[in-house]
């Protein structure tokens, strides 16, 4: 459960960060790094796709756990 809980967080860290590198702030003056490095944005959406793949992979050991406990 914990690293569930854990994977969760470093899904939506790597959501915030492609986020940011693909469309940058504005308001803090931060500009899109996806234009001056696209191998970087590659990475990042590699990183996201086994991110969510990881946290959907423990989510079903976790409900898979739970249920075995319940019965």
């Amino acid at each position: 459960m914990v690293i569930m809980v854990l994977l969760m967080s470093v899904c939506a860290a790597v959501i915030a960060i492609a986020y940011v590198s693909k469309y940058g702030e504005h308001k803090v003056g931060w500009m899109a790094a996806c234009d001056n490095a696209p191998k970087f944005c590659n990475r990042i959406l590699i990183s996201n796709v086994l991110s969510f793949l990881a946290f959907f992979c423990f989510m079903t050991l976790t409900i898979m756990s739970s249920k075995k406990l319940m019965s």
